[in-house]
């Protein structure tokens, strides 16, 4: 067992340090045909992990009660972002329809805040521009 403060330092390596600096790299690529893949891959990473990592921290009171979480939570987040497997690439395959969903509700949402434009600065950036 690696525990609590073991599970911390390997996810952090693994899971936060090992994808930021292969994002890096992916930015910099300058190879049209695996600058894309690689993007993907990164991108699609770091979506499923923040997703992860909010549903974690929303279940942590939970969580902190099952036997061998660290260990398991180290083994799925390797999963994810080590090449061999390519585990954020499946699961946003798997689950981007919902996701999409998901987005558009929340986008919604947020609509509700945005402030409203007066009718008359509407007509007014209209005539500004001609």
């Amino acid at each position: 067992m690696i525990g609590f403060w073991g599970s911390k330092i390997f996810v952090m390596l693994f899971g936060v340090l090992y994808p930021a600096v292969q994002s890096y790299h992916a930015i910099k690529s300058t190879a049209k045909d695996t600058e894309d893949h690689t993007q993907t891959q990164w991108l699609t990473y770091w979506v499923v992990f923040s997703l992860f990592s909010t549903i974690e921290f929303l279940l942590d009171v939970v969580i902190v009660w099952i036997p061998l979480y660290y260990e398991v939570k180290l083994l799925f987040v390797l999963w994810m972002a080590l090449p061999q497997w390519n585990g954020a690439l499946w699961i946003w395959q798997k689950s981007e329809t919902t996701v999409d969903q998901y987005m558009i509700q929340v986008e919604n949402w947020g609509e509700k805040f945005k402030p409203k434009k007066d009718k008359k600065e509407k007509v007014d950036v209209a005539t500004k521009d001609d």
